[in-house]
Parts: structure tokens; sequence; C-alpha cells
């Protein structure tokens, strides 16, 4: 076996192991790793014709996106950035994502808890990532979203303008639709506009991407009643189809006595005012009765408007459904937590609110959500003085203010995970499919709808949108648009777990945490929280992803085969094995990736 001392330097070597996709450069005898590598071909040689097994380059899915709701290639835009192929990045987040600033702002990330890098050292930074494609100022969504169908004639109604809504309008307007919006509050968003405060999500961002949404062609009808212009039956009667996509708006009751007092809020209420600029007299303290997001949020804004802010949960911190970061940015700004407390009834002077009289709580068995149930305590009752109350319990649909027709009613509720419902041209998403309430789920809800609206259109609704499903989980829009061509949606295709990889060819690398802005007094300032990467920070922190699952070309391969029978194919650039390969295994046990398997020779 011939050695060649001089082969690869230090830049080049630690290019490979941290996921670099350039051919091997020069290396010193001492830092090859510590096993046969042979540098000569054995063509000549018929070493392969026993072989029983014979490795193959395969295309495995990363968990992270089999962990996105919305569909997003992850691991194609995160490889792009780490390449500085920024355009391309950008053009593979928005093929699946019409709202991907908005999403690299509030979206809780599932994706990064499905990162196999968690297991090493720190889940990829993957929604910082997405936050800098989304915000990158080059690109607009008509340069983008070029690829749309010819014009189907066909003309659809969209009611509610949330994420849900906004993805849907977007899908089919791609998909050479007519698209008419119709929203009942001045202008488009929905929750992201009137119940995410602007500290997490600014409204000149969400008006940008809404812009984009507008220049693909969807047409936005604003103040619009459904109660009294038109009802359902009549829109379904003057459009081809009608996608409902109205938000969980009717705030749970507290049932308890004075919670009809004027300084007695629902969150959707308070979030609302503060988002249309408008300061509410909330006094000195403000009680929070909840442990949502929503309570997280008014907790904060109320903090932000001056107030000494508690919340009030039955539970402890480990069981508030409230994203854990939310809560400790909570904490961080002052907020109170008061845990395992019920409020008992509301304390009036004259019919002024003067606190709040509870009772403590001790935790039970689990329930049937998996929590461990509260229990009262006798004789543990105490009381929080403060001027104003949010309940913050959390919303439910109520799709009686949209129709009163029980039959439409009825087919909304049955609303299936695309969309369909019992009547043929009716189509319900976001909080009428139930699952969870985020926005990148509503988001992955309304892309489904608008194929399957899409298929009833043109007539092929009985053909399966699995197909186009990632890894059996969330849909992909750009697989639909190209008929399936995309190796993400292949079926068969398996999801790379940690234990399929070799980590010993990637060295520790930390996450790269940006410094949040938090509030650090009560003054009103609602400037956003956490900042933005730049180029260099997203690159190096895109560096840090594995690609799990598909060959980065990094020619270990090569390297490591006793034989020589791996070579680059000049046609597609990628590696493919010789006949003579003996089917050893080197290349399957040395792949970082988990991008090279074993199959049966035929």
């Amino acid at each position: 076996m011939r050695k060649h001392p001089e082969i690869f330097s230090d830049a080049a070597l630690r290019h490979i192991k941290t996921g670099g996709t350039k051919p091997p450069g020069e290396m010193t005898a001492s830092e090859l790793p510590p096993m046969a590598v042979s540098w000569s071909s054995t063509e000549h040689l018929p070493v392969g014709e026993w072989k029983e097994k014979a490795p193959k380059y395969v295309r495995g899915l990363s968990p992270c996106l089999t962990h996105c709701p919305v569909g997003n290639d992850v691991e194609g835009f995160v490889s792009k950035v780490r390449d500085n192929d920024i355009e391309t990045a950008v053009k593979l987040l928005l093929a699946e994502n019409p709202l991907p600033a908005t999403c690299g702002r509030v979206c809780y990330h599932p994706c990064e808890d499905g990162c196999n890098r968690k297991e090493l050292d720190g889940a990829v930074g993957i929604r910082a990532i997405e936050r800098y494609l989304g915000d990158h100022p080059e690109f607009k969504g008509s340069d983008i979203w070029q690829q749309a169908k010819p014009s189907s004639g066909k003309k659809i109604a969209v009611i509610g303008s949330g994420p849900s809504g906004l993805a849907c309008a977007w899908g089919l307007a791609l998909l050479g639709h007519k698209v008419e919006v119709y929203e009942q509050k001045e202008k488009a968003g929905g929750l992201l506009r009137y119940g995410i405060p602007a500290y997490r999500l600014p409204k000149d961002v969400l008006d940008r991407e809404i812009g984009r949404i507008t220049d693909v062609g969807v047409k936005f009808f604003y103040s619009w009643k459904i109660g009294e212009d038109r009802i359902i039956k009549d829109m379904l009667a003057a459009f081809d189809a009608v996608f409902v996509a109205a938000g969980a708006v009717k705030t749970r009751q507290l049932g308890i006595q004075g919670e009809n007092n004027n300084n007695v809020w629902s969150a959707l209420d308070f979030l609302n005012t503060v988002a249309n600029g408008i300061i509410p007299d909330i006094g000195a303290r403000c009680v929070i009765i909840g442990g949502g997001n929503s309570a997280v949020d008014a907790a904060r804004s109320a903090r932000r408007l001056g107030a000494e802010s508690t919340i009030l949960y039955r539970r402890t911190c480990n069981e508030m459904p409230a994203h854990q970061a939310e809560i400790d940015d909570a904490i961080a700004e002052g907020v109170i937590i008061s845990e395992l407390a019920v409020p008992l009834e509301f304390i009036l002077e004259d019919g002024t609110l003067r606190g709040v009289n509870c009772l403590r709580t001790r935790l039970g068995e689990p329930d049937s959500s998996g929590r461990r149930k509260p229990l009262p305590v006798p004789g543990s009752d105490f009381a929080i003085e403060c001027e104003s109350v949010i309940n913050a319990l959390g919303e439910m649909v109520s799709s009686e203010d949209l129709t009163s027709n029980l039959q439409l009613i009825r087919a909304m509720k049955t609303a299936d995970a695309w969309g369909k419902s019992m009547h043929p041209s009716l189509f319900a998403g976001g909080d009428f499919t139930g699952g969870e309430r985020t926005v990148a789920h509503a988001i992955g809800g309304g892309k489904r709808a608008a194929m399957a609206i899409d298929r009833f259109l043109l007539g092929t609704k009985n053909e399966s949108l699995e197909r186009y499903r990632v890894g059996g989980g969330p849909a992909s829009l750009a697989s639909y648009l190209r008929s399936g061509d995309s190796e993400v949606t292949a079926g068969g295709i398996r999801t790379i777990q940690f234990d399929d990889l070799n980590p010993a060819y990637f060295p520790a690398r930390e996450r790269a945490y940006l410094e949040k802005h938090l509030l650090e007094s009560r003054d009103f300032e609602f400037s956003e929280v956490e900042p933005g990467m730049n180029q260099a920070q997203a690159i190096e922190e895109a560096e840090r992803c594995f690609s799990c699952g598909r060959c980065t070309k990094c020619g270990l391969c090569q390297i490591f085969c006793p034989e020589g029978a791996v070579r680059k194919n000049n046609k597609n650039d990628l590696m493919i094995f010789d006949s003579h390969c003996k089917g050893c295994g080197i290349c399957v046990e040395e792949c970082p990736r988990c991008a090279i398997e074993f199959r049966e020779e035929s």
C-alpha cells in the first residue's frame, strides 16, 4: 500500500470533519486516521465478483425534516447556508414556507428537538438560521415564487388571515388559482398581528411577509363580518371552494363571580388592545390566570405597561404548557409566578376590583392530559391584591359565529388532516382541525389544505396525497408542484438517528447563543427582544449541521476503501462504487452521515 504523506492540509481535514463538500486537499501521514488507507486502484483485480452485499449511496432523512410541522427542507437550507450559497438557501426555505421571518421568531422549533446534534453538544440553531434567511433583504417573493402553475380559472374564498389562511392562500395562488381572503379585522395576520406582542414579532416584519403573498396575486378584504355580508352557504355558491381558517377566539370562562367586571380582561382582548397601540389602564398590579403562551405574553406585556405581573397557575412551572424559554424570559423580566394556586372569587369594593381570593393546590395522580391533577388544599385560602385580572385560560373555536347552518358546522368540525370536510367544496383548517395550536402547525395545515383543494378543483380528489408527506409526517408543497419528484418524499426513505452516525468526525462546537434584550424596567418598551444573526454567524452555526443521511462528498469513503473502488461520477459529481468492490464494509462504517448502506447483491 502506497502512502502519500502530504496530500491534505490541516484546513482541508477540518473542512471534511465539519461537513465540507469540497474534495480532499492535503494532509500529513501523522494526521491520517489509524486504519488502512489505499491510494492505488485495483480495478484490474476481479475481487468483487463473489460478494453477497454491496455498499450503496442512499438518501436518509434528517430528523429535523420530519419534526418540522411546516414541512421545510431544513437540512437543505441549512447546508446551503453552510456553503455560503444564500440565494439557494432562501429559495429552498421559501419553497415550503411563506412566513419564514415570522417562524424564525415565534416558532417553538420542534425541528431542533429532533436535531441529532443535541446528543453531542446542542442542537443546531435552526430557528435563528431561518430568521436570518427570512430577513434577507435581497430576495423578494415575486422573484422566488415564479414556478407557479398557469391560471386555472378557479376561484377560492379563504375565511381568516391567520397563519393557516395565509399559507393556504399562498399555496393556492402558486397552484394557479384566484384567491380572495376575507378578514374581519382591519389588517391581515390574525393571531400573528393581534395575539403575539411586538417584542416577539415586530409588525413591519409581518407586513413584509404578507406583502409577498399579495405580490403573487392573493386579494384581501378587510373589516368583513361573516354574519353581515355573506354567510358561508352563499360563499359556497359563489366560489369553487371555501377554506375556513378562522381561529379560536372564544375565551374559556373562569366560572367565578365577578368575572364580567370591566377590569377583568380576556387575554386576546388585552393583547389585541396593546397591538393596536392603545395603553389599557390595568393599574399597578395585574394577575394573569393560566399557564399557556398567551398567559406569559399577557404577563410580559402587562409588565411593559408598568404593572407588577403575577401569573396564577394551578400546577407548577414544570407543568406549564407555555414554552420554557418564554417562561424563563418572563421570570428574568420580573414576572412573578404563583404556583399551585387557583382563583376562588374576585374581591370587589363598590364594583371596583381590589384583588383575587385564591386557594392552594397540590398535585395528585395524572389526568387525561398526562399531567398531575391539581387538588384543592382545604384551609389554604390567601388573597392577592390587584387592580386588573387577565383571563388566559385559553380559547375555543366558535363555529356558531361563522354560520347558523348545523350541517355546515358539523362538516367543519369533521375536517381531516388535509382540511377535507363532509361537504365536497368546504375545507377547514387551523384551530378547526384540532391538534397542536402553534404557528408552524397552522402553516403546515394550510399547505395541506391547498393541496387538497387543488385536487378537488382538478377532479383528482381520489388520488392519495400521502405520497407528498416527508417521512410520513409534514407535507411538501414543493414536491406536489413537481408531482412528487422529491428525494425527501420518496417511499421507504428512513430517518437517520444519532446512533446511525459516526460522531468521531464531528468535533464538539458550542452552539451560538445571542444575548437577548430583556426588559430592564417597567417603561413602555415593546422593541424586539431576540437579536438576529448576521451572515457570518449564520454560516458558523450552519457548519455545526451533521447533514444526516446526505452524502456531502467529503471523500472519506474514497480515502478508506482498501480496494480503491470508490470514484467520482463525472456526470453528476456524486461518489459511486466500481464493480470490483469486495463488500468489506469499511466505507459504511466510516461514513460520518449514514449515507451508505449495505444492500443485498441481486
